[in-house]
């Protein structure tokens, strides 16, 4: 993540401004609680409590939580899961003074990388400025969200000790690239697919991809359910088709990736992100936060 960072603030000009973003909790239901690795006491949260980088978010069995970032992105947190914000940074670059006053920053961007240790997340990413980058590790690999969509991930160690995780792409596109040691062959997935990356216990750098299409009410219901309402059952998680519609790729070293396959019904799908969307911007206009 170091070098990735690196890469980022690179390509600035020497004057620009980096600053850590603020990350609130806008929305909960049950007990949450975080602590840190600087921090291990486990403190409980209420709405409107700031999280801090290195913070370890975790909801009940029975809870969720809301997330809402300073540059727009939020994220919901479903309930039983573990999200840690590993670094939030907002680089502000020089403008005008009245396009800034006015809340345009063009030019500006910011850096989330977010690391998932079990359950479930749905993140909502507006069309964040062009050097803007939202990352979510898990032990499987890291998932790069385009900066104007909604995905839903998921991470889980079953019983028998394999390693699951699912990425739900119900707009924009991710583009995912296996944890371990190699030349592993970063893999696209496009808006409407279902991203499965499951690791054996004896083999655990090697995964197996299946991208399987999604059926169009399950992407119309996931979509409505990015709006958080804690007093709502919170949406189940997707169940694997017994039959992919695409064959898995080889290896993670393979140079070839399955074909995306495109649900139908585009205007159905477009019509309720554009619903989200307008949602977030009415709970957050300003881009950067301000």
């Amino acid at each position: 993540m170091k070098a990735l960072l690196f890469l980022f603030l690179s390509v600035l000009a020497a004057r620009a401004e980096i600053v850590r973003g603020q990350v609130e909790l806008a929305g909960l239901k049950g007990a949450i609680t975080a602590q840190s690795y600087s921090n291990p006491v486990v403190r409980p949260l209420t709405a409107g409590d700031v999280l801090r980088e290195d913070d370890e978010l975790a909801t009940p069995p029975d809870g969720s939580a809301e997330l809402v970032f300073s540059n727009g992105v939020r994220v919901l947190v479903a309930s039983g899961s573990r999200l840690r914000l590993s670094m939030f940074r907002q680089v502000k670059m020089p403008s005008p003074s009245r396009r800034r006053d006015s809340g345009e920053l063009p030019e500006d961007g910011s850096i989330v990388d977010l690391s998932l240790g079990s359950g479930r997340v749905t993140i909502v990413c507006p069309p964040l400025q062009t050097r803007s980058l939202v990352s979510v590790h898990t032990p499987q690999g890291r998932s790069d969200l385009a900066r104007d969509g909604v995905y839903e991930l998921s991470f889980e160690r079953t019983a028998g000790g394999e390693l699951l995780a699912q990425s739900l792409v119900l707009t924009g596109s991710l583009r995912f690239t296996p944890a371990g040691k190699g030349h592993a062959q970063p893999l696209m997935v496009e808006a409407n697919n279902k991203l499965l990356v499951t690791s054996e216990p004896a083999t655990p750098t090697q995964v197996n991809v299946e991208k399987l299409k999604m059926e169009t009410g399950e992407v119309d219901l996931r979509l409505k359910a990015a709006v958080f309402d804690p007093t709502s059952d919170v949406t189940p998680p997707a169940v694997p088709k017994p039959a992919p519609l695409a064959p898995p790729a080889p290896s993670v070293g393979s140079s070839s990736g399955p074909t995306p396959v495109v649900a139908p019904s585009e205007q159905t799908v477009q019509q309720v992100t554009q619903e989200v969307l307008e949602r977030q911007a009415q709970t957050n206009p300003s881009p950067t936060g301000g």
